[in-house]
């Protein structure tokens, strides 16, 4: 009998260490559940990257201290940094759910530089389509200022040559008048 009750209790055993991968464990009220730890993590990798590139958050100017960058990004989220140490923990027991969490937040990361990509993108071609503008209205005025250069060079040159022929004119008349 002692047999089977040990028998029954070691299945009992290993059937509840066997868990499936899709089973998620569900955090307790003192930690950070997966959503707020991915937008945790999300902010804490922004906040790293603008500490690392030298752009500055506002509330952070001149200052060259990460832990602070980390700081603002725990008072941003309203929570302790022990409440972020705790939920870290807890969720490195469970690499499988954990892992997802990270997926996450390198998804939403990866979303956030595609639409930064794209914005770009647009404002390049904006600036793009502005310097065609610019440079058609600039073509079209210098081609004004042509036409109307030439159209001056042609009253000019016709003045001289009604000028020319006027003095040809009292000129042969001179003569006539001499020659008389």
């Amino acid at each position: 009998m002692i047999k089977h009750i040990l028998f029954l209790f070691s299945v009992i055993f290993l059937l509840s260490a066997c868990k499936s991968k899709s089973d998620r464990v569900k955090p307790p009220k003192t930690i950070l559940n997966e959503k707020e730890l991915v937008e945790v993590l999300v902010d804490l990798h922004l906040a790293e990257g603008v500490f690392k590139s030298h752009y500055q958050i506002p509330d952070l100017r001149n200052n060259n201290n990460p832990n602070e960058y980390y700081e603002w990004v725990l008072q941003k989220h309203g929570i302790e940094k022990e409440k972020l140490e705790e939920s870290l923990i807890f969720y490195g027991r469970y690499p499988d759910q954990y892992k997802s969490i990270y997926e996450k937040a390198l998804n939403c990361l990866n979303e956030m530089e595609a639409q930064i990509k794209a914005q770009e993108q647009v404002e390049q071609e904006r600036k793009a389509i502005e310097e065609e503008a610019r440079l058609k209205e600039l073509s079209q005025q210098t081609s004004e200022e042509l036409k109307i250069s030439s159209d001056s060079d042609s009253v000019l040159m016709a003045q001289d040559t009604i000028l020319i022929r006027q003095d040809t004119t009292l000129t042969e008349q001179d003569t006539l008048r001499t020659g008389q």
